[in-house]
């Protein structure tokens, strides 16, 4: 997800009280060399240096954090970088827990990061506090015009599905599935092996006459069965109907049908070519339609197919011959015989659908913006001279 302009400002924020730090320090060190012997000279040039020194450390800090994916991991180690000497300068570095003071967890959140810069026989040190927080994914997703997300990232042994936008709170068939994997952010996932352990959400009216709108969810697909169809997402028009709105992947490709008689019409039918997904990879997948433009996919913000004829609704039956679920993890097998329930081997997540048809340029930075992103921020007031 690219960098937000907040943790710009956080880099910002120390640079300007270092810089205004140091340029204090300047003005008390003109006059003390004015007035000091010529040993005092030498030994307050060189605090004078290393106040320098010390704003180098903590750009420095800061750029290793900022730039670390696996930061949570490699702060456990108690440092930000190791020492080393650049001319006659030394930098170090550590870093705590600020809660506990001790050397950070996996689950710390808050991060105390002490710079030290020696120049000769001075030395200076200086601390700050980082914080990272999870990214609201949801409040994203609201901003682009939500009308259900089902995040599925429950712990392991969770029946329910949640889903708090419109009160559509799933059943995972298998409860064995929630939290059994990760994604690339480190956010639980679940983990689908078949057709008998999709998350099935209930049918409401939402899904009647649902004219435009978009689908949008992140996938890694692990199974290797290139004829198989592995179903993504569905749901049926009625018991005994065609599908109204699936998608399966076959052989790396991706093919979505929406139609909204009840019926089956190849002409209702948007795929991709083959291996536009790759396996054991996450990627972003998106669908849009409108009734008057069809139905686009794409594959990390990438449009890979588009079906201009594919102008019905998404409808369902209403009343009690009708009312089927929506199923996250298993689609419905497209053609005219039957529609036979297919089963997704990987993992779906973060599931969302929003209420009108993004353009090109939003589905791309959808698609940029990873859900599980840990955004960081300086704490406001938290740099401070450290005095041994």
């Amino acid at each position: 997800m690219p960098r937000s302009r907040k943790d710009q400002h956080g880099s910002i924020y120390v640079l300007t009280l270092l810089t205004v730090g140091a340029v204090g320090s300047m003005v008390i060190i003109g006059v003390s060399l004015r007035t000091s012997t010529s040993a005092e000279s030498t030994i307050t040039e060189q605090i004078n240096r290393n106040n320098d020194g010390a704003a180098t450390a903590a750009e420095l800090a800061l750029a290793q954090i900022k730039n670390d994916a696996d930061w949570t991991t490699n702060a456990q180690k108690g440092v930000v970088f190791s020492e080393f000497t650049l001319g006659n300068r030394t930098y170090s570095s550590s870093v705590v827990d600020v809660d506990t003071l001790a050397t950070p967890t996996a689950d710390t959140s808050n991060y105390r990061v002490t710079v030290t810069s020696e120049f000769g026989i001075a030395s200076e040190s200086a601390q700050f506090d980082v914080e990272f927080k999870k990214f609201k994914y949801d409040e994203y997703l609201v901003s682009l015009g939500l009308d259900a997300f089902w995040c599925l990232d429950e712990n392991p042994d969770t029946k329910k599905a949640q889903e708090k936008i419109d009160s559509r709170t799933g059943e995972y068939l298998d409860r064995d599935i929630p939290g059994t994997g990760t994604n690339d952010e480190g956010g639980l996932v679940p983990v689908f092996a078949g057709s008998g352990d999709h998350v099935e959400t209930p049918y409401t009216t939402a899904y009647v006459d649902d004219s435009e709108g978009t689908i949008s969810f992140w996938m890694r697909r692990t199974g290797t069965d290139v004829y198989a169809s592995y179903g993504v997402f569905g749901q049926i028009f009625e018991p005994s109907g065609r599908p109204s709105f699936s998608m399966i992947c076959m052989n790396g490709a991706l093919f979505v049908y929406l139609d909204d008689s009840g019926g089956f019409d190849y002409g209702h039918m948007t795929y991709t070519d083959v291996n536009v997904t790759s396996l054991n990879t996450w990627h972003h997948i998106a669908v849009t339609w409108k009734t008057s433009d069809g139905v686009d996919i794409f594959v990390d913000g990438t449009r890979v197919a588009s079906n201009s004829s594919a102008t019905d609704y998404w409808d369902t039956k209403n009343g009690s011959d009708g009312e089927q679920p929506f199923l996250i993890g298993a689609g419905y097998v497209l053609g005219y015989s039957s529609s036979p329930l297919a089963g997704f081997e990987g993992s779906i997540a973060r599931f969302a659908i929003l209420t009108n048809k993004l353009d090109d340029a939003q589905i791309t930075e959808l698609a940029a913006t990873k859900p599980d992103v840990l955004e960081m921020k300086i704490a406001d007031d938290s740099w401070a001279p450290v005095f041994d």
